[in-house]
């Protein structure tokens, strides 16, 4: 949509009430933090079905752009801006204890996200969320992620299965999913140590993709030990 969709969002769903009944799917692309959490209560409580399904969203989060942002020059305009992201000012908790070395940086995306998907779990009521981690292919760094929400119970199954489309179709991906499944089949047959994983015979297979990614559940973040504690 055109515009700053934090504005324009309310008259867009406007348009479409009428098939409101559809399934619908929300791409939500952004840089760093520029989704205000409003405006995915609004895309998720728009879908109206007797099931109680919502709409399905696809969010891009990137904790290393928030992460430098809340470094920059306009840190205190930017800190309101993720802010807005995630409707409160919980997530700064996480940027603290990042800060004290009380996490490391790997952790800290992680818990970035958690946060995210804690919250449409639990506010807005998503039965499935899940966290797929983009990494470059030279280092292995994760530079963003995609965050799926769904009420369906085929959301898993659905992610699974586009993952390792990805998998086969991608050269690098193919080689990592590879490798990863060599070193759990030897670990699992005892081969550790005596054979490097490259050696291993790899027979084709339509579930390399769920080597490289499995879901993983969302945790409260108020059990972390560092979350109460305005120093961290």
């Amino acid at each position: 949509m055109k515009g700053d969709c934090n504005q324009t969002i309310d008259g867009v769903l406007q348009e479409l009430q009428p098939i409101r009944w559809a399934p619908t799917f929300a791409f939500l692309d952004q840089q760093g933090a520029e989704i205000h959490w409003r405006t995915i209560e609004r895309l998720a409580r728009f879908r109206e079905n007797k099931n109680g399904w919502k709409t399905e969203l696809w969010i891009l989060m990137s904790p290393t752009m928030i992460a430098r942002g809340v470094r920059g020059t306009n840190a205190e305009e930017f800190e309101q801006q993720v802010s807005k992201l995630y409707g409160g000012e919980d997530w700064l908790r996480i940027v603290r204890a990042l800060r004290a070395r009380t996490i490391t940086a790997d952790e800290y995306r992680q818990e970035m996200v958690n946060l995210l998907r804690f919250q449409l779990e639990t506010i807005l009521g998503y039965r499935h969320t899940h966290r797929i981690p983009m990494k470059m292919s030279t280092n292995k760094m994760t530079i963003f992620d995609m965050v799926f929400a769904t009420d369906h119970d085929t959301g898993d199954r659905i992610m699974r299965h586009l993952y390792n489309l990805a998998a086969q179709r991608e050269p690098e991906m193919m080689r990592r999913a590879q490798a990863a499944k060599a070193e759990t089949e030897a670990e699992k047959a005892g081969l550790i140590g005596l054979f490097p994983a490259g050696d291993l015979e790899v027979k084709p297979s339509n579930t390399l993709g769920q080597v490289l990614w499995t879901p993983q559940p969302t945790w409260d973040p108020a059990v972390r030990d560092w979350w109460e504690d305005d120093d961290a």
